[in-house]
């Protein structure tokens, strides 16, 4: 199965395009990279990375959040829930790579992040990417019940577990996990899923399917608005200084929803 990736936009994203289905779906790669609640790498902005091709039909990028981009993403004016200003707290000094590299029906992913400051960067996690569906085949008639999460060792409709906002949830491996400032918009599952974090969906046809994680991932969301997407966050821990950290996810494709999730939970 011929997998292509394509950056797109001048920003993270990535077009992937599976040519045995001619399907295309979008991935922002990665979309936030956090650390005790100041920001690394922030979503709301093009970031600008640097794309650099790779010899296997991949793409690579280093980043690393300069004084402008810091100024840009301040000067947006984001608000909290009740319209009050927020000021975004960045921690400088932590260089992330970003690797995207297609395979036989599947897509390699990588994201590294290096502590070069003096001083521990704690409590470090990452979205490792807004995962977007991008064609008719996956979108809309009864999306919810179409996307899947991994839970007590095996893929299970999102429709068929506890989640307090109807179209979108935010789901964690323990209730320690849960980022209550984001609770507002995405709700939350009274599920522990597993960890590794392992989503999924599968077309309206039933014919194709296809399952997205990373490893030390302790939570996941998923959103059927106009957004359809899918995500996996994976955990870094304490970065210390020098210290760099890494953590692979996966994207694989075929028509197994379980056995799918299966193989990536062993891959990771």
């Amino acid at each position: 199965m011929k997998i292509k990736t394509v950056p797109i936009g001048g920003d993270r994203l990535v077009q992937i395009c599976n040519e045995d289905w001619g399907l295309e779906w979008q991935l922002q790669f990665p979309e936030v990279v956090m650390s005790d609640g100041r920001s690394i790498m922030a979503w709301p902005l093009n970031c600008r990375p640097d794309w650099k091709p790779l010899g296997s039909g991949g793409w690579c990028y280093h980043w690393r959040a300069s004084e402008e981009y810091i100024e840009e993403v301040r000067s947006m004016g984001l608000v909290d829930t009740n319209g009050v200003r927020q000021h975004v707290h960045f921690v400088r000094g932590v260089t992330l790579y970003a690797e995207i590299v297609p395979g036989d029906g599947m897509v390699d992913l990588t994201v590294s992040l290096t502590n070069e400051t003096d001083e521990d960067v704690k409590s470090v996690y990452c979205d490792g990417g807004c995962f977007q569906a991008r064609n008719e085949a996956f979108i809309g008639n009864d999306e919810v019940m179409r996307s899947f999460v991994r839970t007590d060792g095996k893929m299970k409709s999102m429709g068929l577990v506890h989640r307090t906002v109807a179209i979108r949830s935010m789901y964690c491996h323990s209730e320690d996990w849960y980022d209550g400032k984001d609770e507002w918009f995405w709700g939350r599952s009274g599920v522990a899923i597993d960890s590794p974090a392992i989503v999924g969906a599968v077309s309206v046809d039933r014919s194709m399917a296809l399952v997205f994680g990373y490893e030390q991932s302790y939570s996941a969301l998923a959103n059927s608005d106009e957004h359809h997407c899918l995500h996996s966050r994976p955990l870094f821990g304490d970065l210390m200084p020098g210290e760099t950290v890494t953590r692979c996810g996966k994207v694989i494709f075929g028509s197994d929803i379980v056995h799918l999730g299966d193989r990536l939970a062993a891959e990771l």
